[in-house]
């Protein structure tokens, strides 16, 4: 198992494009839904990942993806809802990629709003990447990267991006106060 992590340091311009995404989530707070259930959760589409994430247990965690994902559209290759009522998104996270890693490629940004993750492993192919970073009003909320040695190693997206195999790497985050955002591109 590789544990291989590329950090690189956010700049400027790239914080300026995360203020602006940031704004967008501000101006329309719903448009990322929850994933918090009471009870015995419903057998939503979005269930799996919620689960794996331990996000359906946190009241006010909200998660979704923009672009192509087969975990929620029914074809892979078709946009995700939240991508169609939002194309404005896609543009700022395209516009982010370009800033901070142009070579970086993804066709899927997960947005983590509010969540404090379980560990958890990618269930895609062996040769996804991730790229993470978050922004928002929030102190702690580490994520933590773990190899298939058991080694963590804890990385703080508020200034540096991470980017790591996503199969072969288990995540999960710190807890932390405040409004946390967080982007996966994959």
């Amino acid at each position: 198992m590789s544990n291989n992590y590329i950090i690189k340091k956010l700049s400027n311009r790239d914080k300026d494009i995360l203020n602006k995404i940031l704004r967008q989530f501000s101006n329309n707070p719903y448009m990322v839904p929850t994933t918090y259930e009471r009870g015995n959760p419903s057998k939503a589409v979005y269930q799996n990942y919620s689960w794996k994430t331990g996000s359906i247990r946190q009241k006010n965690a909200r998660q979704g993806i923009f672009g192509y994902s087969r975990v929620i559209a029914s074809n892979p290759t078709e946009q995700t809802n939240i991508t169609k009522t939002n194309p404005q998104m896609m543009k700022l996270f395209k516009l982010f990629i370009k800033s901070h890693k142009h070579n970086f490629k993804y066709n899927s940004v997960n947005v983590d709003i509010d969540v404090v993750k379980k560990k958890h492993r990618a269930n895609r192919g062996k040769d996804t990447n991730n790229l993470v970073v978050s922004f928002g009003a929030f102190i702690g909320g580490l994520l933590v990267l773990e190899d298939g040695m058991g080694r963590e190693r804890r990385f703080d997206t508020k200034i540096n991006s991470v980017e790591f195999n996503a199969f072969d790497t288990i995540q999960s985050s710190e807890k932390f106060q405040g409004k946390k955002y967080t982007l996966t591109f994959f």
